[in-house]
This record gives structure tokens, C-alpha cells and sequence, in this order.
């Protein structure tokens, strides 16, 4: 019952699609809406210039208002930007205090472009919920160890994604505007960082992205 622009949608192009001139056309028609918020190319494999290019088509006719990159290395985001002409405005890539997107951060905050936090909460792994600065931080502000995390995410300038089917986790995780972590306590988050990603990329799993349709992608 609400207007479309009281919603912000976001979607993204899977690789098999990449060079499928109707493919954004067709996603506006499977969602029966006339522009998307904000649509990325989900994975750098196959042809992801003209991918990128058909992104550029479609955000200069009204179609998409934001266009950005998922999961793709600094050295492919300058090829973009080198070959394309609207520099991308979002980049959605694992992050979590363990691992605080260090292969981007800094040239995407260079370059102005938005991170945005897949796995913010690290794919459920309860090492992380359990840390003792987040266990300390939820006592000392009233809050679950999850909510201290997202507030760190927003803190670090990331936009959030958190997953959740539940009413009440989606309410709690929106309920995170009303306490600041200090300076101290972020550079205490710091110290749990282990440099690594929980989503291994291999050779294999790069193939399988490039060769298998989403059901997204198929329509169902």
C-alpha cells in the first residue's frame, strides 16, 4: 500500500546475464516496477565490461539510480573505471570487524565509492558474537552483541545488509541509532580483525558463477 519511492530496492545482475541486452529490462518487468534503487554486477567473471556498460545504458535512462560492483578486486574496479564512464557508486563486499574489507577499504574511500557489507554479522559465526569487547560493549550500552556490530559497521561508513527472516531480528537491528561507540572502544574493536574472509573464492567457485543461472536470473 505504500508509494514505490517509500521503498529502496536494490538488485543485482548474475554473470550469465552479462551480456543479455533485455536482461535490466526484463528484471524491471519480473518486479513490475519502473527503476531500481540500485543494481551491481554480482561477480567479476564473464564479460563484466559490457555488463558494466549495459549498467551505465540503463542509469542514464532513469531505469537504475545507482549502479555499483560486488565482491570484485581494487585491480578490476580501476579497469572498470578506465573503461567506463560513470565510476561505480557502490561496492558490496564481505565485512565484519574480522575482516573490515581491507582489500578495498582504502581505495574505495579514495575514489568515493560506498561500501556495503555482506556477511556483516559473519555468516552466523558465533566466535565473533562472543568476542569479549562485544559482550563488554552490549552490557555497558544495553544492547545484543549484534546490535554492537552493526553499530561498528555503521560507525566505519559501511551501508548494511543484514539478512534475517525474522520480524523481531529485523526490528532489533534497526534499533541501533541511539547509542555512539567511542573513538577508544572502535579502536578496541580493531584488535579482533583476523585478516580473513569466511567466503573462500577458488577457481571452481568462480566457474560455477559464471556458468550457473540463479533462479532470479531464470525468472522463477
Amino acid at each position: 500500500g505504500l508509494k514505490r519511492e517509500d521503498y529502496y530496492l536494490e538488485t543485482k545482475l548474475g554473470p550469465t546475464l552479462y551480456e543479455n541486452d533485455h536482461a535490466i529490462d526484463d528484471t524491471l518487468k519480473r518486479l513490475g516496477v519502473d527503476y531500481i534503487d540500485v543494481m551491481i554486477l554480482h561477480h567479476p567473471v564473464n564479460n563484466y565490461i559490457y555488463a558494466y556498460k549495459m549498467l551505465e545504458k540503463a542509469y542514464k535512462e532513469g531505469k537504475i539510480k545507482a549502479i555499483g560492483l560486488s565482491n570484485f578486486q581494487v585491480s578490476q574496479i580501476q579497469e572498470i573505471m578506465d573503461q567506463c564512464e560513470i565510476p561505480p557508486m557502490i561496492m558490496q563486499v564481505e565485512c565484519h570487524p574480522y575482516y573490515p574489507a581491507e582489500h578495498v577499504y582504502d581505495f574505495c574511500k579514495k575514489n568515493h565509492i560506498q561500501l556495503q557489507s555482506w556477511y556483516p554479522l559473519g555468516h552466523g559465526n558465533s566466535d565473533m558474537l562472543e568476542e569479549a569487547i562485544f559482550i563488554e560493549l552490549a552490557k555497558k550500552y544495553h544492547k545484543s552483541t549484534v546490535q554492537i556490530i552493526l553499530r561498528w559497521h555503521l560507525q566505519m561508513g559501511f551501508g548494511l545488509v543484514p539478512g534475517s527472516k525474522s520480524l523481531d531480528h529485523i526490528e532489533a537491528n534497526a534499533q541501533i541509532f541511539d547509542f555512539e561507540l567511542t573513538d577508544e572502544e572502535m579502536k578496541e574493536i580493531e584488535k579482533v580483525n583476523k585478516h580473513t574472509q569466511f567466503y573462500k573464492v577458488t577457481k571452481e567457485s568462480l566457474q560455477r558463477l559464471a556458468t550457473t543461472k540463479c533462479n532470479f536470473e531464470e525468472g522463477e
